[in-house]
């Protein structure tokens, strides 16, 4: 982030702890402000400069643009400061809390945006056979260490524009409220558990943003959302910025996610599946660690990625196991250390697996048993490691065409 002003200008960096400016130490300053993920621009007088600032969401960081009407100098840098405080005050904690609806226990029924916001001052249940429903525009913030663990089943009937949120209760710029009544806040990832659903449950969330989650006790899921067994349908939302995990499926009971035209960003794994089956179409994946992570030896899962978008997930788009049976078409990554499913282990005994093209499959040491068979279709790209390649007991069918050759190349060659 640069401050502008007349002549030059001063790098500066921000994050959650508030701004500092590391390439310029002798103007060098540190304000202890939260500001928006909002992009509305907000001007602020103070001591007769204008100084107008406008904040953008930028990962699990905040980037703010300043300019300022006038030169700057040492005394212009100490105004300024005092300015953005005046400013981040009044924009973001002159709203004190508003009546909320403070909800704690047993629930079910239909919320709705009219008691908003919904604080969780103790973990949430839905029992076996109930519906709780949440209507467009509601608000739900859990103080730290609650969450919401469903048996029954969790309606969550957002739109486009009217989403359902789910976030801690430090996060004040979800609803501009002070929900804390702590003064002006930001969350964090970890802020609160996760919504759970257990075998038997069933989970529809449809337009939600979902955020802030995955406290990191010895028991706790370390995800936003954790699949332990139910039947979980996820669209058109956002789960970013968990503790560690933005979805974890465990491998109990008999569990399935379907994950559509959603965005999952902001975490050291987008999307976990230790076992099951899941199902990731049309959506976003970005600024994660792994974008999926499915290296389980534990149970054949099934996982279907079709048509999704994987951008600056730092290793790789996704790291799978042989066990798991994957089905991956038309899929695009860029910004990774290896734009590709990276694939390890052996194939289960009696298996087939096949590699269809589309992002490459980057392998270290794979074998194919006795009795498995490794397919690879037309237009596949298999990339080895350096060192790392196929050890064949089975049957391997490579099956290119004239027109479309299935590759096996070196981990460099990006043509």
């Amino acid at each position: 982030m640069i401050f502008h002003f007349p002549g030059g200008s001063i790098p500066i960096a921000v994050d959650r702890n508030g701004i500092r400016s590391p390439e310029t130490p002798a103007r060098s300053v540190r304000y202890a402000v939260a500001f928006s993920t909002r992009s509305d621009a907000v001007y602020t007088a103070f001591a007769g400069f204008v100084v107008k600032y406008r904040v953008i969401r930028f990962d699990m960081y905040h980037s703010l643009s300043v300019r300022i009407s006038s030169n700057i100098s040492r005394l212009h840098i100490r105004l300024i400061r005092a300015a953005l405080f005046v400013g981040a005050f009044l924009f973001f904690g002159a709203t004190p809390a508003h009546a909320a609806t403070l909800v704690s226990g047993t629930v079910s029924g239909t919320w709705a945006s009219s008691g908003n916001p919904y604080v969780v001052t103790g973990s949430l249940y839905v029992a076996p056979g109930a519906t709780l429903s949440l209507d467009p525009g509601v608000v739900v913030k859990f103080h730290f260490g609650t969450g919401l663990t469903a048996d029954g089943s969790l309606s969550v009937n957002g739109t486009a524009s009217e989403k359902a949120v789910f976030t801690s209760v430090k996060d004040d710029l979800v609803d501009g409220q002070d929900s804390g009544n702590d003064g002006p806040t930001i969350g964090a990832p970890g802020d609160w558990n996760s919504i759970q659903f257990n075998g038997g449950s069933s989970g529809s969330l449809s337009n939600a943003d979902i955020r802030y989650g995955g406290w990191t006790c010895f028991s706790c899921t370390f995800a936003n959302v954790a699949n332990k067994g139910g039947t979980v349908t996820i669209a058109g939302s956002r789960v970013s910025r968990g503790a560690a995990y933005g979805i974890r499926q465990f491998n109990v009971g008999t569990p399935s996610t379907d994950i559509s035209s959603s965005e999952l960003d902001g975490q050291e794994r987008g999307f976990f599946l230790e076992g099951g089956s899941a199902s990731v179409s049309g959506s976003s994946v970005h600024d994660n660690l792994y974008g999926i992570f499915a290296d389980t030896g534990a149970t054949v899962a099934s996982l279907s990625v079709t048509g999704t978008t994987f951008t600056n997930n730092a290793t790789a788009p996704g790291r799978v196991s042989l066990a798991v049976d994957l089905a991956s078409s038309g899929n695009a990554a860029t910004g990774g250390l290896r734009n590709g499913f990276i694939m390890v282990g052996a194939l289960p005994p009696a298996s087939t697996r096949t590699w269809n093209a589309g992002l490459p499959y980057v392998i270290g040491s794979v074998n194919v048993p006795a009795g498995s068979t490794l397919v690879v279709g037309p237009g596949a790209v298999v990339k080895p490691e350096f060192g790392g390649g196929l050890s064949v007991d089975g049957t391997l069918s490579v099956n290119g065409t004239a027109q479309a050759k299935a590759y096996f190349t070196s981990i460099k060659d990006d043509e």
